[in-house]
């Protein structure tokens, strides 16, 4: 899925740590959204991590937008290669976290109040 935006930067804390630049957040309008099955889980706890895992298809919140949170921070990328145990293994980026957020309300698909939320605008 193509992105609506990228922007740099996040002017606010994610998780306990404050963002800054070192994060991009790609902007999207998916038409799905998921939720892991709990229940089903639990139900299949005895079962392989693979086959106990399940998603619930929902309908997206309403005026909203995903925004994608990416680091490309270097020492971060370090740790997941050497937590992959594979030196050939190609990680140039890092999903740290996503989110629902409202969208402008003027059909551009872009977060509300973005111009506060981060940085600048990539695409």
């Amino acid at each position: 899925m193509k992105p609506k935006a990228i922007f740099r930067g996040v002017k606010r804390m994610l998780g306990t740590s404050w963002a800054g630049e070192s994060i991009n957040c790609y902007v999207t309008n998916p038409d799905k959204d998921y939720e892991l099955d709990i229940k089903y889980a639990i139900e299949n706890e005895h079962k392989p991590e693979s086959e106990r895992l399940k998603l619930i298809e929902k309908v997206p919140p309403k005026d909203s937008v995903l925004v994608a949170f990416v680091s490309m921070d270097t020492s971060l990328l370090d740790e997941i290669r050497d937590a992959v145990h594979d030196p050939l293994a190609e990680v140039q980026a890092v999903v740290i976290g996503w989110e629902w957020t409202l969208a402008m309300p003027d059909g551009t698909g872009l977060p509300f109040d973005h111009p506060n939320r981060y940085e600048g605008k990539i695409l």
